[in-house]
């Protein structure tokens, strides 16, 4: 959609996050998603989010009572994200 509709630019900047919101396996070929979406974006920036109990409470979130995985994936994205901080680009 980025690349149909004029904001090739954006593709560059991107990050794709998959997010399991049931517990066990899912009903598709993550995998194969991922790879889908990293034809289009820089490496590093499809992030699977495993399902979390915590998350899934839907209360305020407390960083001890996240799973180790799903903390790990987030401390992830949150590097993907950042590397664009220091980018002057115009929009």
């Amino acid at each position: 959609w980025l690349r149909q509709n004029g904001y090739q630019d954006l593709l560059g900047r991107s990050c794709v996050v998959i997010n399991h919101v049931t517990p066990g396996k899912p009903n598709i070929d993550v995998e194969d998603l991922v790879q889908q979406f990293e034809r289009h974006v820089p490496p590093g920036r499809v992030i699977v989010l495993p399902w979390d109990k915590h998350i899934a409470a839907g209360t305020e979130i407390q960083l001890d009572l996240l799973g180790k995985t799903f903390e790990r994936r987030i401390v992830e994205l949150a590097a993907a994200l950042s590397d664009d901080f220091d980018r002057l680009e115009r929009r």
